[in-house]
C-alpha cells in the first residue's frame, strides 16, 4: 500500500473535508442545512389547538431569534391557496419567510373560528391576514392579504416587500 494513504489528516483538513461533504449532501438535498422547526404549522387544520401552536412558535422564535408569522385563513380561501402557491413557485420567497420567521397557520372558518386565540390580535377582516409577532409574542403588524393585491391577484413583490420590512 502506498505510504501516503496511511498518513492521518491534520484536524483542520479533516474538518474541511467533513464540511465540504456535508455541504455537498445538503446541496444535493440529502441532508437539510437547518433542521425543520417543529413549531411550524404548514397547513390549515380546524382541529389544531391554535393557541398552543402560537405559543410553541413564540418559544421557537425566542430560541432562534426570529419573529413569528401567523397566517390566519383556511384551505377554503382562494387568497390563502394563492399565497401558498406563491411560496411554492418561488423558493427564494419561501426562503426569505423561513429565514426571518417561524411560520404558523391558524384555521378560521365555519368549523372553528379560533375566536379565543384570535381575540389577542386586531380583528380579522380578510383572509388570509398575516400577523407578525416579535420573539416575545408582542404584536408588530397585522396585514390582510388585500395589501398584497395587484388587481385580483397577489403580488409576489408585495409579499416580498412585506417580509423584508418586518
Amino acid at each position: 500500500m502506498h505510504p501516503t494513504l496511511l498518513t492521518p489528516l491534520a484536524p483542520v483538513d479533516a474538518m474541511r473535508m467533513l464540511s465540504a461533504a456535508l455541504l455537498a449532501l445538503a446541496i444535493a438535498g440529502c441532508v437539510p442545512l437547518v433542521a425543520s422547526d417543529p413549531a411550524v404549522v404548514a397547513g390549515y387544520d380546524a382541529k389544531r389547538d391554535a393557541a398552543a401552536d402560537i405559543d410553541r412558535a413564540i418559544s421557537a422564535a425566542r430560541v432562534s431569534g426570529k419573529r413569528v408569522l401567523i397566517a390566519v385563513g383556511g384551505d377554503w380561501c382562494k387568497d390563502c391557496r394563492e399565497l401558498d402557491q406563491l411560496f411554492t413557485a418561488r423558493p427564494a420567497l419561501a426562503a426569505q419567510r423561513d429565514e426571518r420567521f417561524v411560520w404558523v397557520k391558524v384555521f378560521v372558518g365555519s368549523e372553528n373560528r379560533n375566536e379565543a386565540v384570535l381575540a389577542r390580535y386586531p380583528k380579522i377582516e380578510w383572509v388570509p391576514t398575516l400577523i407578525v409577532l416579535d420573539r416575545n409574542g408582542q404584536l408588530q403588524a397585522s396585514v390582510p392579504s388585500t395589501e398584497f393585491h395587484v388587481g385580483d391577484r397577489l403580488s409576489a413583490e408585495r409579499v416580498q416587500n412585506f417580509l423584508g420590512s418586518h
